[in-house]
């Protein structure tokens, strides 16, 4: 479902395909969404933004994230889907999960990780 997402979010920004279909698209990933990977959840959300969906029908979809994402999975994802996700959160101007903050506090996380170990490895040589 998130591969068939992604795949229509990148026709509709060309042009080739009515937007229309994200409202069913949302609904029928609604119902599967505790059965989605939060990578997958992640595509699925930047792929409705795209789409133009209603904030309605990506809500079910963001708070599933947002729990996940409480529960301290957000070391699940690739730092490309962290932005696709906060650029989806943006974009729909969801605010009400706190998705954003937490994602703020995970790149900061990874940021300092990464200086750490830079900071290690050049005091090594």
């Amino acid at each position: 479902v998130a591969d068939v997402a992604w795949r229509l979010a990148k026709l509709s920004r060309v042009g080739w395909l009515d937007a229309s279909l994200s409202k069913k698209l949302a609904v029928a990933a609604a119902g599967l969404r505790r059965s989605f990977r939060l990578e997958e959840l992640g595509v699925l959300i930047w792929s409705l933004a795209c789409l133009r969906a209603d904030r309605c029908c990506v809500s079910s979809l963001l708070q599933e994230a947002a729990c996940r994402l409480v529960a301290g999975q957000t070391r699940m994802l690739s730092v490309d889907t962290l932005a696709n996700l906060a650029w989806a959160v943006a974009t729909l101007g969801m605010r009400e999960f706190d998705v954003l903050d937490m994602l703020q506090l995970d790149v900061a996380e990874r940021v300092a990780q990464q200086r750490s170990n830079t900071g290690r490895s050049s005091g090594s040589l």
